[in-house]
């Protein structure tokens, strides 16, 4: 199992940052749930009722505890569009929509399960974060296990392609906060660094959004 994490709440972290947005008492969707570490937080400390989609069975069988219901399946299946018969508070998408083939269609197809005032929640990562600019600089786009570059990731945001992203699925942002990691300090330095060149490193230092690690935001219908 990949993403077999532990919930650990502290600030400029995305798990944290996503379930502050829930309300005590709220029906939630959640995709992606790995092995349930927010699915278990969310029934248990805030007395909701979470519905999950889960691709790996291991992850699914651990998570299903926590959830009323769901499905261990492929996001990009859609069997979720007519398996839960009521609308939801709010759905999460944490750290899931860059492993998708066609994110905005999944996106698009989550209004028709929002409540009247329900919220879509995003955590994504920033492919535009300085760690990655340097490498690039250098001749250097390295995958790793997990981060901004995970093998797994095949679609890609900065801060104006996502904004573009969430518009086009037919939604507005009505919250936008960050998860910062300071340059060198990525999974892309563990192992390895590259050249450093002074004008590099103050142009860099000088960018918006470059030592934003993820975008977290709140959605609302358009």
């Amino acid at each position: 199992m990949k993403y077999n994490d532990t919930l650990c709440l502290r600030d400029n972290e995305s798990h944290t940052m996503l379930l502050r947005y829930i309300k005590e008492g709220s029906s939630v969707l959640e995709f992606g749930c790995a092995n349930g570490i927010m699915t278990k937080y969310m029934k248990e400390e805030l007395h909701c009722d979470v519905y999950i989609v889960e691709y790996e069975k291991e992850a699914y069988d651990d998570a299903i505890k926590y959830a009323v219901d769901g499905l261990c399946t492929d996001i990009m299946e859609y069997k979720w569009c007519n398996s839960f018969d009521r609308k939801f508070d709010f759905i999460i998408f944490a750290d899931v929509l860059e492993h998708l083939i066609d994110p905005k269609s999944v996106l698009e197809k989550t209004k028709e399960l929002l409540s009247e005032n329900g919220k879509v929640l995003i955590s994504i990562p920033n492919i535009a974060h300085n760690d990655i600019i340097r490498k690039l600089l250098y001749n250097h786009f390295d995958y790793t296990d997990i981060g901004l570059l995970d093998n797994t990731h095949i679609r890609f945001f900065s801060i104006n392609n996502l904004k573009d992203f969430v518009h086009s699925a037919g939604f507005k942002i009505q919250d936008l906060k960050y998860v910062t990691v300071p340059n060198w300090q990525t999974e892309q330095y563990r192992n390895q660094r590259v050249p450093i060149d002074n004008c590099v490193e103050n142009m860099l230092y000088e960018r918006n959004f470059g030592t934003v690690y993820q975008f977290i935001m709140v959605l609302n219908n358009d």
